[in-house]
């Protein structure tokens, strides 16, 4: 960085710089019965700030979509934090925000009848009067100051342009309605074109646009919002037209509809592989073995505790899988904080392939537990009825998973996984286009029917928020890698990849070091009063109990999360529903052959 000679000052000045922000609720009126809030704090430094909504003075969390702190691209900064509110009478809405220079938070209340506006003449004569003004000033700083700044920093941009990247994500709102985002980054210069478009028209109801914001360099960022109900065979799509492009760029959105009753049913398609279930377990064995080992370091990772034959009353011959995944340092700091040293979530997985169950129980909180039913088909997502549920509208969610085109958290991404632009040599499959879910014909289908108990005051709503937040990341991640490790696999028998387990199993728990008693792996399935595994696989979800400090008071309602992803269903159920979040491994070995 090289800085002019008459900043240097200003530098060492900025360094015990604080400014208030300013703070305003406005109101985006998106139908009769709901209201979308929008708050916004202005010309803040330094850019660390909390904002919050409250109703009625206590926090809310649901229905809130929030900004990052965004730079003016001066030294201050702005944020902008989102409300779809249904409004009720009396009740008061407000926006706080709290700040290092402000000596107690910064409350702006929401009037939904504020006072009647100026005339629009007045409008005018004010805005005129200032503009002049302004322009004036600007004249005149410029004249004075264009030689002395001149001599010491020129820049130069007038042939410079830089292309929009662009991105579509979901956020869920409702089982009825989705919230869509579309973000341009990184373009030059500042004027730019967004547009929705839904089966190739343009779509200008429902939107919300924000400014082109600057990124606090040379470069610009813009944000644009479609409250949306999905319909099956559709195309949403967000287009954007630049000076850097020769013609628009367009991101489509793809739409999957899932049923449950009581769960959320998760649709994955993964035909782009182009092998049918029966297939794709070795894929998935090898996945899960080759993952847990890359993942596993010194005290934390996956301990596999027993891997067994096991027979089932019900479901016939399988395999019964016990793991410790040990995961402390991998917690936020929060969580850290509260968790003893050693941390623990403890999976038994009973598999009887193409079906399977996995549950989790969690060794610091005796009230968290996960039900997985998973169910693979060699179609293409079609059997809305496939454990045996009836599809209603009310319990319908939208399910989105790309393994091509989402975008990787940081630390996982590898190029030699990225579907764009990988080949394989032994199979010829890929590249993935983009819209590869369009124009693909998937013949085979994961179902995960997915239900979450959890019940400890103080902590619910962050570790919903937490594992919200990695639901999708380990979904991504493991199709990707059985999708970029398919040279690796493809050529496998069961015989070898379970040989292939066995070995990285091995090794993995080396890798990890000591923990209580080891392994267990053998090849026929063990007499029932000696095997350390349930009598037979649970049929619904644990149940547990804990001591009465860490239970939900019963009279105080259980506050609603919603993260910018998905909305969370009524936390009031017992039985709150999620995916599969990353810190745990996915679901164990199918059954041998």
């Amino acid at each position: 960085m090289v800085l002019c000679h008459d900043e240097i000052d200003a530098v060492n000045d900025m360094q015990n710089l604080v400014a208030a922000p300013s703070l305003r609720v406005t109101t985006v009126q998106q139908s009769s019965h709901t209201t979308l809030l929008l708050c916004s704090a202005y010309n803040f430094y330094p850019q660390q700030i909390q904002m919050t909504w409250l109703q009625n003075g206590e926090e809310v969390t649901s229905d809130v979509i929030s900004t990052d702190v965004l730079s003016d691209g001066n030294i201050y900064y702005q944020i902008h934090s989102y409300l779809e509110h249904k409004p009720k009478p009396g009740e008061q809405i407000s926006c706080m925000v709290e700040h290092v220079s402000l000596s107690e938070p910064l409350v702006q209340v929401w009037d939904p009848h504020p006072p009647r506006p100026l005339t629009e003449r007045v409008k005018i004569a004010v805005g005129t009067f200032f503009l002049v003004v302004g322009l004036t000033a600007l004249v005149v700083g410029i004249i004075k100051n264009k030689k002395r700044t001149a001599a010491l920093c020129t820049v130069m941009h007038e042939n410079l342009v830089a292309a929009p990247s662009l991105r579509v994500t979901t956020v869920q709102q409702s089982s009825h309605t989705t919230l869509l985002l579309c973000s341009a980054y990184n373009f030059y210069p500042q004027q730019i074109q967004m547009t929705w478009l839904q089966n190739g028209e343009e779509v200008t109801s429902d939107v919300i646009s924000t400014d082109v914001l600057s990124d606090g360099n040379m470069y610009y960022q813009i944000h644009s919002y479609l409250e949306h109900k999905p319909k099956p065979g559709e195309q949403i799509s967000c287009m954007v037209e630049h000076v850097s492009l020769s013609e628009p760029l367009v991101q489509v959105w793809v739409y999957f509809h899932c049923f449950d009753t009581g769960g959320v049913l998760l649709r994955v398609n993964i035909g782009a592989l182009y092998l049918q279930s029966k297939v794709y377990r070795i894929g998935q064995l090898y996945m899960i073995s080759k993952h847990s080992h890359e993942q596993s370091e010194r005290g934390e990772g996956v301990e596999v505790v027993q891997n067994e034959p096991f027979e089932d009353p019900e479901h016939g011959e399988g395999q019964f899988t016990e793991k410790r995944i040990y995961l402390n340092n991998k917690l936020p700091s929060w969580a850290r904080a509260v968790v003893p040293r050693i941390f623990y979530v403890t999976e038994k997985a009973w598999n009887y392939y193409p079906y399977t169950i996995t549950e989790y129980t969690c060794s610091f909180l005796p009230k968290f537990s996960i039900h997985i039913e998973t169910k693979y088909e060699d179609n293409k997502g079609t059997n809305d009825h496939i454990f045996g549920s009836e599809p209603r509208e009310e319990e319908t969610e939208v399910c989105v998973v790309d393994i091509a085109y989402d975008e990787v958290p940081e630390r996982h991404y590898k190029e030699s996984e990225d579907l764009r632009h990988f080949k394989s040599k032994k199979t010829e499959r890929g590249l993935l286009p983009e819209g590869w879910m369009d124009t693909q014909d998937p013949i085979m289908c994961s179902y995960k029917l997915v239900t979450v108990k959890f019940e400890v005051w103080g902590l619910q709503t962050r570790v919903e928020q937490f594992v919200h937040k990695v639901i999708r990341d380990v979904l991504l991640l493991g199709h990707r890698q059985a999708f970029a490790w398919i040279d690796e696999w493809i050529d496998m028998t069961m015989e070898e990849v379970r040989e292939y387990e066995r070995a990285t199993q091995e090794a993995t728990n080396q890798k990890i070091g000591s923990f209580p008693p080891a392994i267990s792996i053998t090849e026929t399935a063990l007499p029932i009063n000696v095997r350390n595994g349930p009598n037979s696989a649970p049929s619904t979800p644990l149940s547990t109990e804990a001591p009465d400090f860490l239970s939900v008071p019963k009279e105080r309602p259980r506050k609603k999360s919603a993260p910018e992803t998905l909305t969370l269903p009524d936390p009031g159920r017992r039985d709150s529903i999620f995916k599969l979040p990353s810190f745990f491994s996915w679901n164990s070995s199918p059954q041998p052959e």
